[in-house]
């Protein structure tokens, strides 16, 4: 069966009805008259992957955002299309589209996500007492930095004293 609506003066048909309606994190899809006696495929613009599975079908396209745009631009190479909309389109900058948005939030959450685990793996070790890149610092700076950053909290005064002792006059002009 098809799906049939009326659009001005004109009845369109189709056997596949893509919904642009909505966002992406929060799709409406409208009930309207008759949709369940619809047997073609409705599918939410959040769900859409490609224009393959609508290849030779009629296809309406219901949205006047960006998506709905988008997806009638890749679905019209592969179908007979129709595209219906309440006002008329207004589209925003590629810039504002939501796959990009979620593309640069996935990627931030990523970049996150990895950011916690090298300074996870980087303290741990810190107190396992490994050494990791600390940028362009020679050996006997890199020695000074971890005396007065790491040792000096953790020993008594006496014992960071001793340390400052062998490290400046002996082992710093020896590294280097």
């Amino acid at each position: 069966m098809l799906l049939a609506a009326k659009v001005g003066p004109a009845w369109i048909k189709a056997s596949a009805l893509v919904s642009a309606t909505g966002t992406c994190t929060w799709p409406y899809v409208r009930e309207y008259p008759g949709r369940g006696l619809f047997r073609g495929e409705q599918v939410h613009s959040a769900s859409y992957r490609s224009p393959d599975p609508y290849a030779g079908k009629r296809v309406v396209i219901v949205g006047g955002g960006n998506s709905g745009a988008q997806i009638l631009a890749e679905v019209s190479k592969v179908a007979e299309m129709r595209w219906v909309t309440l006002e008329r389109p207004r589209f925003l900058p590629d810039v504002v589209d939501e796959r990009v948005h979620v593309e640069r939030a996935t990627e931030r959450y990523r970049a996150e996500r990895e950011g916690r685990k090298k300074l996870t793996r980087a303290m741990a070790d810190r107190d396992g007492g490994l050494v990791f890149d600390d940028g362009g610092l020679t050996v006997g700076e890199y020695v000074e930095r971890w005396l007065k950053d790491s040792v000096r909290s953790t020993v008594r005064l006496s014992t960071y004293e001793a340390y400052e002792y062998m490290t400046y006059p002996h082992i710093v002009p020896a590294l280097g």
